[in-house]
Parts: structure tokens; sequence; C-alpha cells
């Protein structure tokens, strides 16, 4: 469903409740969103909206079967969340303003990102890194480190108490 221009200057013509498909004639949906975040928002905030929401807005309907369509048909893995995070954004905001009567963001469940699991040293790559150690409080460090699974950021807090 298109948005007339009236309908876009006109807060209270705002009907549309089914979603709304972008397109060039309506694409002031979008410049309107992205003017109405906060002053202050780096540039790559508002690229990273843009980014996200036209891919999704030109071919998909606002809806919750749309939102869900897109995220399935992406194939870039973990990026999904941020593309669902766009489209809440958008979503939040469209609702909020009158655009939308139904959030459709709300029948949407977001993406699940992986959680990556870091590759850790084997016995021989510890024992290389304490023989190259400067001295023996390095090699003291290395081996906490290693042996105790501690992060270096517990480590550095700690060494001040």
């Amino acid at each position: 469903m298109r948005l007339t221009k009236k309908q876009l200057q006109n807060p209270a013509s705002k009907q549309p409740s089914k979603g709304i498909l972008l397109t060039n004639q309506n694409i002031t949906l979008l410049t309107k969103f992205l003017n109405s975040r906060r002053q202050g928002i780096s540039p790559q905030t508002i690229r990273f909206y843009r980014t996200c929401l036209t891919p999704f807005l030109r071919s998909y309907p606002l809806t919750s079967q749309g939102i869900n369509v897109f995220l399935t048909n992406l194939k870039c893995g973990n990026a999904k969340h941020a593309y669902y995070r766009a489209i809440r954004a958008f979503c939040n905001w469209t609702t909020r303003e009158g655009y939308l009567k139904l959030n459709a963001i709300k029948s949407v469940d977001a993406p699940k990102p992986s959680r990556q699991i870091l590759p850790s040293l084997t016995m021989k790559q510890v024992d290389s890194l304490i023989e190259q150690a400067d001295n023996l409080r390095d090699e003291v460090i290395i081996s906490l480190l290693a042996d105790s699974g501690m992060r270096l950021s517990e480590l550095s807090g700690h060494a001040y108490d």
C-alpha cells in the first residue's frame, strides 16, 4: 500500500494498517524516519539504518510475514540480527507516529545469533609463548592466563588491588 504525498504530510491522515511497500514515490517515509533520529546520532548509524532498511522496504511489505520472509532470505548469518534491529526501530517509529496501527515487529521473533567459540591455545603454543617472555613476571602472567582461563581484563583489574 502506497502513502500519498498528502498522507505523508498530514499526520491526521496516516491510515495504512496492512503494511507499507516502499517505492520511489513514498521513499519520503524512510527519509522522515532517518531525519527523526535524535540529534548527535553518528553518520554511521544513519548509514546503518539506510543500508538495512532500503532493501527490505523496496521489496517486502511492512508486515510480520514480510519481515520474516526478508530475514529468512538473507544470506548473512549473524548479521540478520542487525537487520532485525533496524527494522524494529523503523516499525516502532511508524507505529508511534501513526503510520501503522499495528506494530508488525511484535509478531516477529528476533534471529538468534550463533555463539562463536574462539579457539584455545595448545600446550605447545603456551610453552612457546613462555619461552619468548622477557622476564619471570611475564612468564607467570602467561601461565596464569593459560592455566586459569582468566581474562586479561580480569588480571589487569586486579593488578592494582
